[in-house]
């Protein structure tokens, strides 16, 4: 008995040693507009700037007061569908610290069901998503970056092909002087010929560059 009570000591130390260091709480609550936490555990403190005594059973606050008034609905919404579809969910929104402040967080959960099917209680994880955001941030900034960089390859690429339909111009022009010089307008064919092979070449090239960027 002693030992079965000293693994469960180790296992909850653990555990929250584990959810402090990853900067996440796991939370059991009532599945009420309060949502009431009725058990919390690790770095609810470092997240929400509350102690876990504070929000515990609505003593001082409740969970739901801490959204962002612009996610909170939204979080209730997902919550609904998720358990109506008897799914778990993974959403994020915001929470107001204690000091004010706001900070991103990623919820994922699952509604405990009793024995006749009848919501029992939630349960589930909350993450400090700060560094997500920001990651968020800059991917969107290299894509638009990468999609500013794509259009103006794809204008040179234009630019190209409008250079490419000028020398095809000059190389039929010069071709046709050439013919008219006859034998002394041999030489100049041969530089027709190649400015004409040159505006082949660019053409493929600029095709070539528009066909990948567009992919």
């Amino acid at each position: 008995m002693g030992t079965t009570c000293h693994d469960e000591i180790i296992s909850h130390e653990f555990l929250a040693n584990v959810l402090q260091a990853s900067r996440s709480f796991a939370y059991r609550c009532k599945n009420d507009e309060a949502v009431t936490m009725t058990y919390l555990a690790g770095s609810v403190v470092g997240i929400t700037g509350h102690t876990p005594d504070e929000l515990l059973y609505s003593r001082d606050l409740n969970y739901a007061s801490l959204c962002h008034p612009e996610d909170l609905q939204p979080m209730i919404d997902d919550v609904d569908a998720a358990i109506a579809n008897n799914e778990s969910w993974d959403i994020d929104y915001r929470l107001i610290r204690r000091d004010s402040s706001t900070i991103l967080v990623r919820e994922r959960g699952a509604a405990v069901r009793n024995a006749s099917g009848g919501v029992e209680y939630l349960q589930g994880l909350v993450v400090d998503a700060t560094n997500e955001s920001v990651l968020r941030r800059q991917l969107q900034a290299n894509i638009d970056a990468t999609t500013t960089a794509n259009r103006e390859i794809l204008a040179l690429a234009d630019n190209i092909a409008a250079s490419v339909r000028e020398l095809a111009i000059l190389s039929i022009n010069a071709r046709i002087e050439a013919a008219r010089a006859g034998e002394a307008g041999r030489g100049f064919s041969v530089v027709a010929t190649e400015i004409g092979n040159l505006a082949d070449k660019n053409a493929g090239w600029a095709d070539e560059i528009a066909s990948r960027m567009t992919r």
